[in-house]
């Protein structure tokens, strides 16, 4: 069951991150979350912010970034050459901040079939949940270690987990209309 957190478990502490924007369907990012898992060593913590309700946004202007956590409260959890190799392969460097308080929930990860449990079960679960407790949060932050899944709904400083290339696709977008 999702809950409200003053202690999240990822998002308790500031994370420095590595990622990629994506616009476009969501089903998408795998590429992205298999290459960068290619990229460190085994056990590195992937993550994916999706910044829009695929349900209230047409599917191909739906934005995330994917990319890794490299670093917890400004200590590197890798290598310079590994930051190095990230930013040959198109990642960009940006620091999540400490949240005081987050919806959560987590769920066992054995592959594939757990990704699927998480779109059409778990979701569900935490709409509902959120909904029903009648609380604001807009950005999924879902995380995945070796072992299990975890997703977070910052409840604070939801805007500092925008990256960069958000505001921007939105002024490029509203040009337009």
């Amino acid at each position: 069951m999702p809950v409200v957190t003053e202690t999240p478990k990822y998002l308790g502490k500031s994370l420095t991150v590595y990622y990629k924007h994506h616009v476009g369907a969501y089903s998408g990012v795998g590429s992205i979350f298999k290459e960068v898992r290619d990229l460190l060593p085994h056990g590195a913590v992937t993550f994916g912010i999706f910044y829009d309700d695929p349900r209230e946004r047409d599917e191909h202007l739906l934005q995330s970034a994917v990319g890794v956590v490299f670093g917890e409260d400004g200590k590197p959890l890798y290598t310079d050459n590994y930051a190095q190799q990230l930013t040959r392969w198109g990642y960009e460097k940006m620091v999540l901040p400490k949240v005081d308080r987050a919806v959560e929930i987590t769920q066992p990860y054995t592959g594939s079939l757990s990704v699927f449990a998480l779109i059409y079960r778990t979701y569900g679960i935490i709409r509902q949940f959120i909904e029903e407790k009648r609380l604001e949060t807009y950005h999924a932050v879902e995380f995945y270690s070796a072992d299990e899944i975890c997703v977070s709904f910052p409840l604070d400083h939801v805007k500092e987990f925008n990256v960069p290339e958000v505001g921007r696709l939105f002024l490029v977008c509203k040009t337009f209309l």
